[in-house]
């Protein structure tokens, strides 16, 4: 269920000329916000880590009455004050809500269609950031080095069953 949910474009009362459009892995949930972001950031509290499994999420914020969902109603999670949507379909992350905060929804930046269109702008709990890299810089995919190959892998899971 999407708390921050507005099915007709009459409740839209900002317009915008750029489309902000977006949805789940399989295509059964799709949105789009008629005004602009507010908000663009990289968060990195505990909550965030788990629910989107990386070590960073990063999110972009737009006004309730903005947004138009289609397609299947969203299932959610979340431990108050904040409330988690995503696709019963295929799992994927879609967005948050917090209880504190009035009208206002926070998509996955990874959900929208043009993720490299919301660039974040900070990031919120950076004092306990999980480190990504422990080398310095990001290993590219030529790095033999740090990159363990199948058989590799295989044999790790195998040990740990």
């Amino acid at each position: 269920m999407f708390l921050c949910r507005s099915r007709s474009e009459a409740s839209c009362s900002r317009r915008s000329t750029v489309r902000h459009t977006g949805g789940c892995r399989c295509g059964a949930i799709k949105f789009e916000a008629k005004s602009e972001p507010f908000y663009s950031r990289y968060c990195h509290c505990d909550d965030c880590r788990r629910a989107s499994g990386a070590p960073v999420a990063a999110f972009v914020g737009f006004f309730c009455k903005d947004i138009i969902f289609s397609g299947l109603e969203g299932s959610s999670y979340g431990k108050d004050p904040i409330q988690r949507t995503f696709c019963p379909t295929c799992g994927s992350p879609i967005a948050y809500c917090d209880g504190r905060i009035d009208d206002q929804i926070f998509f996955m930046i990874g959900a929208m269609d043009h993720p490299e269109q919301y660039p974040p702008l900070a990031h919120g709990y950076a004092r306990i950031a999980v480190a990504v890299s422990t080398y310095g810089r990001w290993p590219s995919s030529n790095d033999r080095q740090h990159s363990p190959s199948p058989t590799r892998l295989t044999t790790l899971c195998e040990t740990r069953q």
